[in-house]
Formats: C-alpha cells, structure tokens, sequence
C-alpha cells in the first residue's frame, strides 16, 4: 500500500467487530473470513474468547498472527455478555458490530451500513437478517433504493415496535451498526439471557436517528443449541427481567399506550415460557415454582390489561383465559396461533 493511500484510509472511520467466542471450532473460520474479507477495510477484530475448552481459542491466536487487525482475548467462562463487555473496554473504533462466532456477514456490511450511518448522520444502522448456508445466501450488490431506506427517532423505534408496521429485529443487537459513543458507561447485563434486550432501549433513548435498511446483510447460523431455539431450560427465565425494565422504561418515556402495548407482548412472553417449561423441562420441584412464579404474573399483568382503555376486548379475553389456562394459552401462542391477536 502507498503512502498515499494508507494516509486516506487512515481518515476513514475505523470501526470495531466484536466477536464473542465460546466452543465454535467448527465455525469460527466462516465468521472470522467474513469480516476479513469486508469492502471496507478499515476495522478492527476483537475475539473475546471466553474460556472455549475446544481449539476456537487456539484458531483465534492462529488468526491474529496472520492479520493485524485481530485483537484476541482469553478470559475464563463467565458468558457472552463478559466477553462482550471485556471487548467494549478496549475497542477504539469510532463504530461497532457484533457478530456472534457461529454466523457470518456478507462482504459489504459494513460498507453499506457505515454508508448509510453517515449519509442520514445517524447514530444506529439497522439490515434485516437472513437464515441459512453459505450455498443459500448470496452477497446483493444492488444498492437500495431511497424509498427502502427508513429514518426514525430513537424513540419511535419503540411505537412501530409495537404497530403493524413492525420493525425487523429491532432487538437484535447483531444486525446493527452503533456509534461508540452510545456504550459510554452501558454495559451488558453479565449471567443474563437475551442481554440484547436489555440494553438495546437504553441505546435507542441515547440516539438520535436510527436508520433501517430493508437489505438482509447479516447471515443468521442456527444450532441445535442457539439460545433461541434451542431447548427451553429454566435459566431462560432470567430474560423476563429484561422485559420488566423495559416496561418500566416505556412507562417513563411513552406513556401509557406504549407500556399496554409492551404489556401485551410480557403477557403473552409468560404464556409461552409458561408452556415450554411444561414442554421441555423435567418434572421437578424448580420446574413447579418456576410455573407459580410465572403464573402469578400472569395473574397481576391480567389485572393490569382489563384496565387499559387502549388493549382491545380479544386480548383481555385471552388474557383472562390465561390465567385459569395458562398451558394452553402459551401452547397456542408458541405455535403463533394468537400472536396476531397480542399485536392489536
């Protein structure tokens, strides 16, 4: 590279991939070859290895010796968000990604979205996801069109959640683009699941403009094992505290008809765990307690509901099923049969 050349690169934003890894040595190579292999190249890689017992570890070194851009930490098992936030605390990049060790990104992530970050001065970027091999996705290399380009506030981000206009994956964390400013003094809430969810309203409230691209740049790897859809275990239920916060946060900033709507969504959350700890989980005195937990709940969210002016008659029905049936309402909920009916 010239001179010339490495002083213009080094004027471009440099931005930060965070990727956590733990036990993926038959995956590692397909994420790590995605980022190295983006169109714009100023970025910078950090592994947060978080105590793999495999060879992800050992693949990770390899990799750093051969590119520079690699930054590697080790660190014993302490979960995803540790390992995220131990990457947060070195990064220097003006932007960060996230992608998860299992996944991978087409080439022109971060062109694209780094693009439209500073082409509508935006402080989060959204794409949508795509689910599948390498062999099924291709790279699109069409460029969108305006109209296909949405521009929210922070804030409203949270009212077409909650709409029939819905945005995709507003709570992914991974599908998204962040000024680095917005992670001054928030961190991952360590020990808990669907620690996106935690966070994310905290980054929505600090920003300014979120822009949303209808473009699926980010490839999406299941598991047997992902936290998604992998068998339903009662440390899972460490996520309906993520929903309490956020509903006391859409409380404070969107009023009432926004923390309904929210309601709605944890009312119908409880019905499927609910359901899945019957599903999936031995019978057992923690499973027991963890069901009249859920159920009394239910019980006070019910209460809640049948006073809001705004939550249509059919969802305070369902509710009130619930809360006498509550297997069979999250069992209709887990196979999407009422979903349409928790979004009016």
């Amino acid at each position: 590279m010239s001179d010339d050349a490495r002083q213009t690169l080094l004027k471009q934003p440099l931005v930060s991939v965070i990727v956590p890894v733990y036990n993926v040595e038959k995956y590692i190579r397909r994420c790590i070859d995605s980022i190295l292999t983006q169109t714009y190249e100023r970025i910078e890689i950090i592994l947060a290895d978080d105590g793999s017992t495999d060879e992800s570890g050992k693949l990770c070194d390899e990799y750093a010796v051969k590119d520079k851009r690699i930054r590697v930490i080790h660190q014993e098992n302490a979960g995803q968000a540790a390992a995220r936030n131990r990457a947060l605390e070195v990064l220097k990049g003006d932007w960060i990604a996230f992608v998860d060790s299992d996944d991978f990104i087409c080439d022109v992530f971060i062109e694209r979205m780094l693009g439209y970050g500073i082409s509508y001065d935006a402080d989060i970027v959204s794409c949508r996801w795509k689910e599948g091999t390498e062999d099924q996705l291709a790279s699109p290399r069409k460029v969108l069109e305006k109209e296909n380009i949405k521009v929210y506030s922070g804030k409203e981000c949270y009212v077409k959640y909650f709409t029939p206009e819905k945005l995709p994956a507003l709570e992914s964390l991974n599908v998204k683009l962040f000024k680095a400013d917005l992670f001054k003094d928030r961190r991952f809430i360590v020990g808990r699941l669907m620690e996106d969810m935690a966070i994310m309203h905290q980054l929505f409230d600090r920003a300014g403009k979120v822009v949303f691209a209808d473009e699926p740049l980010y490839y999406y790897f299941q598991t047997a094992g992902s936290t998604i859809r992998g068998k339903f275990t009662i440390r899972k239920l460490s996520a309906i505290k993520s929903y309490e916060e956020r509903l006391d946060y859409f409380y404070k900033v969107g009023g009432k008809d926004l923390w309904g709507r929210a309601l709605q969504q944890y009312q119908d959350t409880l019905f499927r765990y609910y359901y899945l700890i019957r599903r999936d989980c031995r019978a057992s005195k923690k499973a027991e307690k963890a069901q009249r937990i859920l159920l009394g709940k239910i019980r006070r969210n019910d209460v809640q509901l049948r006073r809001q002016p705004n939550v249509s008659k059919i969802v305070k029905v369902l509710s009130r099923l619930g809360t006498f049936c509550p297997y069979l309402t999250g069992y209709l909920s887990d196979k999407l049969v009422v979903i349409r009916f928790w979004r009016r």
